[in-house]
């Protein structure tokens, strides 16, 4: 089982692809989880209780769990909620990879996203703490990053014109400045993708009926090599 995360800046039309990836490859049979299926993938997860008693049994994931909650020690504005996003999305990856009901899974916002979210502006050159996560879970699941890139002013554009608007976006990256709120989180991005395999490149410029057609053809493709090779 594989999957697929989409990352990139707000407004980039992540979730808008991933739903067409999804319909698209279940209409050719494959057996396809999204991020819903993964984060909430016990039913009382949103009560949080049963889910973290099943991650106490988890010693081996405790190295995990120790470099998330040190990684959001370490941050100098530190947010509880991107702490508790990134704990509970890291152990539902290796729980749904270890039960494997999906043939692929993909996701519009994943671990490289929520690492991203947990950084501020302070914490900028300390990468250790973001490096041991992405290894641990390479060495146990296998993320194929995919890098919904837009323009810093279209992404702006976009952010301005939704409910959500720009201050709660500055927010999660520490500072008052949009543009460089938006220029931060997309070096912030790649530098943590960079921990992960080689990232797969949209131009979110294109239609987006295109880009799923290329990522599809792409996702099919590594999907039979990977059963070649097993």
């Amino acid at each position: 089982m594989e999957y697929y995360e989409l990352y990139g800046l707000p407004g980039a039309g992540k979730s808008t692809l991933a739903n067409i990836i999804i319909s698209e490859l279940r209409a050719k049979g494959y057996k396809v989880g999204n991020l819903h299926d993964v984060y909430y993938r016990c039913p009382n997860a949103k009560q949080k209780h049963p889910l973290r008693r099943e991650m106490l049994f988890h010693i081996n994931e405790f190295k995990l769990f120790f470099w998330c909650w040190k990684a959001y020690k370490n941050c100098k504005n530190p947010n509880q909620s991107f702490y508790y996003k990134l704990l509970i999305l890291t152990h539902q990856l290796l729980m749904v990879a270890e039960e494997n009901n999906y043939d692929i899974v993909i996701l519009e916002e994943g671990a490289i996203q929520y690492i991203s979210s947990l950084r501020y502006l302070e914490d900028f050159f300390d990468d250790r703490d973001y490096q041991r996560i992405s290894r641990y879970l390479n060495k146990r699941i296998i993320i194929h990053p995919v890098f919904c890139n837009i323009d810093i002013a279209e992404s702006m554009s976009r952010v301005r014109n939704r409910g959500y608007g720009s201050k709660r976006f500055t927010y999660s990256v520490g500072t008052e400045n949009f543009k460089q709120a938006m220029f931060y989180k997309e070096i912030n991005l790649r530098k943590i993708s960079s921990t992960f395999a080689p990232p797969i490149e949209i131009n979110m410029k294109s239609p987006v009926a295109d880009n799923a057609r290329l990522l599809v053809t792409e996702i099919l493709s590594r999907s039979l090599d990977e059963r070649n090779k097993a």
